[in-house]
């Protein structure tokens, strides 16, 4: 199977050139993004990029990339959480499942999340297939691990103005980081890439520096 890292997800807004490269508001980074006003939104997770590969036979985690390192309480989390067995059990397609290792010790406020380290579920790849997110939901539910909180189906302005005014987590005891937007129904541009964007509190925060 091919194993691939997480496709890179494009801020809304254009970046300044040079640096602190703040957000240009009103100015899309991609046109896509403009034709589209209908977005299924899920809170962005401050943490690591984790992979759970399973090939069939063998479970493998990684990091974004190849050559991250996973944090030994991470990692016993995971090999606890995703077994040979339960693999098995549920697939019977080679998988990819994203999410993200977060709690304390990962990333600056991790405790704001959890005391220890966990893994939650943000996307899984079936083949050459991206779930919907009402499949990935199920998949977490199946295998008894978190989901990234569903915020609804919004617009854009009600996606960019939860970002902006920075609301509370529903994962944990801190502003949200940000928001994940995946086009409804799930659009693909002219690359083959999925139209989805990101947008996160401190990138308005920056515009108040």
């Amino acid at each position: 199977m091919q194993i691939l890292e997480y496709p890179k997800i494009n801020t809304i807004w254009k970046r300044e050139s040079e640096k602190p490269c703040r957000i240009i508001v009103g100015e899309y980074s991609l046109p896509e993004f403009e034709s589209v006003n209908r977005w299924h939104v899920t809170e962005k997770i401050d943490g690591m990029n984790v992979r759970v590969i399973w090939d069939g036979e063998k479970v493998e985690f990684r990091g974004r990339t190849d050559n991250a390192q996973m944090p030994t309480k991470l990692m016993l989390h995971l090999q606890q959480t995703f077994t040979v067995e339960k693999m098995h059990e549920k697939f019977t397609n080679p998988v990819i499942l994203f999410g993200e290792g977060y709690g304390a010790g990962i990333q600056k406020g991790g405790g704001n999340y959890l005391p220890d380290q966990k893994f939650i579920l943000f996307d899984v790849l079936i083949g050459d297939w991206w779930m919907e997110p009402s499949a990935v939901q199920d998949i977490a539910t199946g295998l008894n691990v978190a989901w990234v909180p569903a915020l609804g189906f919004w617009s854009t302005r009600d996606a960019i103005e939860f970002v902006r005014v920075g609301l509370h987590s529903k994962v944990g005891d801190c502003v949200a980081e940000g928001v994940v937007c995946r086009s409804v129904p799930q659009l693909f541009n002219r690359r083959g890439e999925r139209v989805m964007w990101k947008l996160k509190v401190k990138d308005y925060e920056a515009l108040k520096a």
